[in-house]
């Protein structure tokens, strides 16, 4: 495969590249890891950014392989640490210093609100749609 990636940029840079390795090995673990990205790394070291706590399972459930996969892609022996990153969570570095933002409140109940709003109302049945990629 070449030389082993150095940094996360590098590692950033070769990524379908792994995700190719992988899946030759597990098709679930290369669609868990579309959704991740290398947050830091170092010779001999990748830890990889989960975005949701279903991908950080995943990872973690299907870690040998993901091993296996690592140091095949870089020619070399890799730890490989998780770490969950969260949906639209920063860079823990990017945020050092950054004044605390407030927690916010929680989104409101819309279930509850419609059924407030129609007495005697109930619910037989819900369907939840991503309309984001439409």
């Amino acid at each position: 495969m070449g030389s082993a990636p150095n940094d996360a940029a590098d590692w950033s840079n070769r990524w379908p590249a792994l995700i190719d390795v992988v899946n030759r090995k597990d098709r679930m673990l290369a669609g868990v890891l579309r959704d991740c990205r290398p947050v830091e790394a170092s010779p001999g070291r990748l830890v990889v950014g989960a975005p949701f706590g279903f991908h950080e399972e995943q990872l973690r459930n299907r870690l040998p392989k993901l091993l296996e996969s690592v140091a095949e892609f870089a020619g070399a022996p890799t730890t490989v640490d998780i770490l969950f990153v969260g949906a639209g969570k920063q860079d823990p570095a990017a945020t050092q210093g950054a004044p605390e933002q407030p927690p916010q409140a929680p989104p409101p109940d819309t279930t509850q609100a419609v059924l407030d709003a129609f007495p005697g109302s109930r619910i037989t049945g819900s369907r939840l749609r991503d309309h984001a990629h439409d």
